[in-house]
C-alpha cells in the first residue's frame, strides 16, 4: 500500500510577557541529566528546553540542571560547538552545583566570548557536550550531547521545541515562545531534515490565539499544518532521524524580530491524556492490536483506527486496523481489533520485537486525534489458561478454562474429552460454552457434567488432555495440550439455622452455624478462628455481585459448632424470597479453600436489630432528663453508634427536644445499655406523662470506617 505522506507540524505558542529589567538575560536553560551511579549510568539530556543565550556585554549564561539520586555530582564540564563556521566559545568550561533541592542539582554559569561582540552567533544551533564529575574528579555516567540554539537577548525567545514522529511522513512541532510584544506578532516555521537529505518544506505562518491574560502576562497559542509530500525523498522519516526547523517571529508592522534555527530528534510521544497504552498479540499467523483510552475520552469516539508501522530492520508494509470497544472501568475503555491474518507481519516481527502504532481517534464531532507509541509484540502459545476440574458440592462436575484475550473474543465453544481411569464408563466429547462478563468481553468457557468417578477421593488427581476451541462458524481456531487437576469440594460440613433477616431499607442480617461431620474433624485449628465467603450474584443496589466473609466463632456449649453473624447494608433485598440457597465457600486462617457446600438460607422479613426497652426518666435536678435504650447482646457487636430524636404525639413544642447521642455504658443481664443523661427540654414539666416515638438510629460497622444507618421505632412515655 502506498503511505500518503504528509507533515504535521502542531505548534503550541505559549508567548509570556517579560520584563526589560537589566539583569533579566536568559540563559541557556535545563539541560536535564540522570546520574545514578558512579561508572555506569548514562547521562540523559531530556526535553529539548536547552537556550544559550546572550547578556548585555559581550556575556553568555549556561544553566544545567542534574537529577542525581546518588547525590554524586559536583561540577561538570561542557563544551560548545558550532554547526559551522567560527566558534566563538572555543575553550571548555566547567560549572559547579549552585543549587539542590532533593536529587535535583542546578548549575550555571556566566562567561565572557573570546571574540568581539558582532560574533555571537544569534539564531544558530551548537552541539553540547557535558560531562559530570563527582568531587573525585571521576566522570559519572555517560558524556551527553544535545543541540541547543544561541538566543539574542531582545525579550523574544522559543523556549521549548520538539519534534515528535506520527507516521512515516507526519510529525508533531509543539513550540513555546515567551516576548515583551505580543500585539501584532506573527510567527512562521518551516521544517527540513538535517543530516541526511535536505528538503525544505514551505513556512506556514500560525494564527495566533490569546489563551491567558493576567495582568499584563499574555500568552499566544498557534497552530500549523504543512503537506510535505518531498520532504524525505521518497524515504520514510524514522524515530532518531534529526529535524532542522527554522522558527521566525515578525511584529505588527512586519519587521523581523527573530529567527532561529532548531536541530531536534524525532522521538515517540503519544497524547498521553487520551491514549493509555496500546500493545500488538500474535496467535499462530493472525495478530490483533488493543489500546486504551481515557474514559472521558473513550466514551464520545466515533472511530479508532491504528496503523501498524515497522521499525528500521522489519520487512513488512504498514497495514491499517480499526479497533472497537470491548470493555470499560471507570478510568479507561478498551478498544481491541479483531484478528488479521499477516504472515509476513508475524515473520518479520517475532515475539520480542517492538512496532509502531499509529493511532487515530475520531469523535461523535468529527475531530481528530492523533499519538504515535511503541508498542512490544507478543506472541502466544495458547489459548487457554487456568484449567479447573471441580466437583462442586451437589456432585456436579465443572470444567472451566479461562481464555487469553485477545482471542478469546473469537473462541465460541471448546470440546475435550476427559481419558480414561478418570471416571467410569465410556466418556464422551463434551462441549464448553464460551462466557462473557457483564460488559460483552469474553473470558472464560465452562460446563457443568455429571460422571460416577473410579476413585473414591479424586481430590489432587492430575490428567491431560487435548483441547479445541472454536469460532461461531465452527472452524478451529487451536488444538493444545491441558493439564487439569481435580479439586473436590464436596466438604464435610453441614450448615444448621441459616436465616436471612432483610428490611425495607436495603440491610440484611445473614448468621447461622457450621457443624463438623464426625469423619472431618473441626473445621479450624488452635491458632483461631475461619471464615466463610457467600457470594450473591447482583446483590448489591448497583447489580454487583454481594460478597459477604463472616467469621466462624467456636460456640461456648459444642466445639464442634461455629457461628457466624453479620450486617450488610445497600443490599438488593429483592433477590431474597421464603428461601435463598447459594453456595458458602469455607476458608482458613490463610484464606485457603477448605471445602464448599450449597446452604439454604430461611428469608425473615422484621427488623435487623431490635430494642427491648427504653426509658425517659427526670433527673434529681428536675431539669434534664436521661434516656436509655437496651439491645440484645447478639445485636450489639456490631453497634458502633447510637442517636435518637423523640417525637410527641400529644403536640406542643415545648416538648420536643433537638436529637442526641447515646453512649454506651454498661452491660446488663441479656443485653447492653446506651444512655444519656442530658437530655433537656424548654418546658420539663411538659414532658411527664407524654406520649413520645423515639427514632433511634444505629449506625452498624460496615468494615471500612463507615456506618450502615438502622432506624428503629419504639414507643415510650416521660415519667419522673
Amino acid at each position: 500500500m502506498k503511505t500518503i505522506k504528509f507533515l504535521s507540524i502542531l505548534c503550541f505558542a505559549f508567548i509570556t510577557m517579560l520584563s526589560c529589567e537589566q539583569d533579566d538575560f536568559i540563559e541557556h536553560e535545563e539541560t536535564l541529566i540522570t546520574a545514578n551511579s558512579t561508572t555506569t549510568t548514562n547521562a540523559v539530556i531530556i526535553g529539548n528546553r536547552n537556550r544559550l543565550k546572550q547578556r548585555p556585554r559581550r556575556n553568555y549564561k549556561s544553566v544545567i540542571v542534574v537529577d542525581d539520586p546518588t547525590n554524586s555530582v559536583t561540577n561538570a564540564v561542557v563544551q560548545y560547538t558550532p554547526i559551522d563556521g567560527e566558534n566563538p566559545f572555543p575553550e571548555p568550561f566547567e560549572m559547579e552545583v549552585s543549587s539542590i533541592r532533593k536529587s535535583i542539582r542546578k548549575m550555571q554559569k556566566t562567561q565572557s566570548m573570546l571574540n568581539d561582540d558582532h560574533l555571537f552567533p544569534v539564531g544558530k544551533p551548537f552541539q553540547q557536550t557535558a560531562t559530570l564529575y563527582n568531587e573525585l574528579g571521576e566522570p559519572v555516567g555517560d558524556q551527553s550531547e544535545t543541540w541547543v540554539t544561541a538566543q539574542d537577548n531582545d525579550g523574544t525567545d522559543v523556549n521549548h521545541i520538539e519534534s515528535l514522529y506520527l507516521s512515516p511522513s507526519s510529525v508533531s512541532i509543539p513550540i513555546r515562545l515567551r516576548t515583551d510584544q505580543p500585539e501584532g506578532i506573527t510567527v512562521f516555521a518551516r521544517v527540513e531534515l538535517y543530516g541526511r537529505i535536505l528538503i525544505k518544506g514551505e513556512p506556514l505562518e500560525m494564527e495566533m490565539t490569546v489563551y491567558d491574560e493576567t495582568d499584563g502576562n499574555i500568552g499566544l497559542t498557534g497552530t500549523a499544518i504543512a503537506q510535505l509530500e518531498e520532504l524525505t525523498g521518497g524515504s520514510d522519516i524514522v524515530p532518531g532521524d534529526e529535524l532542522q526547523i527554522s522558527v521566525t517571529t515578525k511584529d505588527a508592522s512586519g519587521q523581523t524580530i527573530d529567527e532561529d534555527y532548531f536541530i531536534t530528534p524525532v522521538t515517540l510521544s503519544p497524547n498521553s491524556n487520551t491514549i493509555r497504552n496500546s500493545a500488538s498479540f500474535v496467535f499462530g499467523e493472525t495478530m490483533y492490536v488493543e489500546t486504551r483510552v481515557t474514559a472521558e475520552t473513550g466514551s464520545n469516539i466515533d472511530k479508532l483506527t491504528t496503523v501498524i508501522i515497522p521499525l528500521e530492520g522489519q520487512d513488512f508494509e504498514p497495514f491499517e486496523l480499526e479497533l472497537f470497544p470491548v470493555s470499560e472501568n471507570e478510568n479507561t475503555i478498551k478498544f481491541r481489533s479483531v484478528g488479521y491474518e499477516n504472515p509476513t507481519f508475524v515473520s518479520a516481527v517475532g515475539a520480542t520485537q517492538n512496532v509502531i502504532h499509529q493511532i487515530t481517534i475520531t469523535d461523535t464531532d468529527g475531530n481528530i486525534t492523533e499519538g504515535t507509541v511503541q508498542s512490544a509484540v507478543t506472541l502466544l502459545e495458547g489459548i487457554t489458561h487456568n484449567p479447573k476440574h471441580i466437583i462442586k458440592p451437589n456432585g456436579t462436575t465443572r470444567i472451566r478454562m479461562r481464555l487469553k484475550n485477545p482471542i478469546a473474543q473469537d473462541v465460541a465453544y471448546a470440546t475435550m474429552m476427559i481419558p480414561s481411569g478418570i471416571v467410569e464408563g465410556e466418556v464422551d466429547i463434551i462441549t464448553l460454552e464460551a462466557i462473557s462478563t457483564t460488559d460483552g468481553d469474553i473470558h472464560r468457557i465452562d460446563g457443568d457434567f455429571v460422571y460416577d468417578y473410579i476413585s473414591n477421593n479424586p481430590d489432587g488427581t492430575d490428567y491431560t488432555t487435548q483441547v479445541t476451541t472454536y469460532n461461531s462458524a465452527n472452524e478451529p481456531i487451536g488444538i493444545e495440550d491441558v493439564t487439569f487437576t481435580i479439586e473436590d469440594r464436596q466438604a464435610p460440613y453441614e450448615f444448621t439455622q441459616t436465616v436471612i433477616t432483610k428490611n425495607s431499607t436495603g440491610v440484611i442480617r445473614i448468621k447461622g452455624q457450621v457443624e463438623a461431620k464426625p469423619a472431618s474433624g473441626a473445621p479450624i485449628n488452635s491458632s483461631g478462628p475461619i471464615n466463610n465467603r457467600i457470594v450473591i450474584p447482583e446483590g448489591n443496589l448497583d447489580g454487583t455481585a454481594l460478597e459477604m466473609t463472616l467469621a466462624l466463632q467456636p460456640d461456648a456449649n459444642n466445639p464442634d459448632l461455629y457461628n457466624f453473624d453479620g450486617i450488610y447494608g445497600d443490599v438488593n433485598t429483592d433477590v431474597f424470597n421464603t428461601q435463598y440457597e447459594t453456595e458458602v465457600t469455607l476458608l482458613n486462617e490463610l484464606d485457603e479453600i477448605l471445602g464448599s457446600t450449597n446452604v439454604v438460607f430461611d428469608v425473615e422479613e422484621e427488623e435487623i436489630i431490635e430494642i427491648t426497652q427504653a426509658s425517659l426518666t427526670q433527673n434529681n435536678d428536675e431539669e434534664s432528663f436521661t434516656f436509655s435504650i437496651e439491645i440484645p447482646e447478639s445485636s450489639t457487636e456490631f453497634i458502633e453508634q447510637v442517636n435518637v430524636f423523640l417525637t410527641p404525639q400529644d403536640g406542643g413544642s415545648d416538648a420536643d427536644p433537638e436529637d442526641f447521642t447515646l453512649e454506651y455504658v454498661d452491660n446488663t443481664f441479656d443485653g447492653k445499655l446506651y444512655l444519656n443523661n442530658f437530655v433537656t427540654f424548654a418546658d420539663p414539666d411538659s414532658v411527664i406523662d407524654m406520649l413520645y416515638s423515639a427514632e433511634v438510629t444505629v449506625g452498624i460497622s460496615d468494615g471500612n470506617g463507615g456506618y450502615i444507618p438502622l432506624l428503629l421505632i419504639y414507643a415510650l412515655t416521660g415519667e419522673e
